[in-house]
């Protein structure tokens, strides 16, 4: 499988079709797209978003936190093991 081509011109659509947790690790580094206040259209770029946000970040350096969002939603969660271990201790 061919790994998915973040560039300037993906729109956030196809960013969240290929890294459903996309939006987890963009908001905890950018606070892009968590609410109301901070979200934007499926058919934006990520050339516009970077720019409407001022995110001072390289597009690469952008790319990266898309690609280690999965790992950042794994992180804020417990799983149901865990939970009762941590309950019982």
């Amino acid at each position: 499988m061919t790994p998915f081509e973040i560039a300037s011109t993906t729109t956030r659509e196809e960013i969240l079709q290929a890294y459903p947790s996309a939006k987890v690790g963009l908001f905890q580094r950018y606070h892009v797209g968590g609410c109301d206040s901070c979200s934007y259209r499926p058919t934006e770029t990520l050339a516009a978003v970077r720019r409407n946000v001022n995110i001072q970040d390289s597009l690469d350096e952008i790319a990266n936190v898309i690609r280690g969002s999965g790992e950042v939603f794994e992180s804020l969660h417990i799983s149901p093991r865990d939970l009762a271990a941590a309950l019982k201790a």
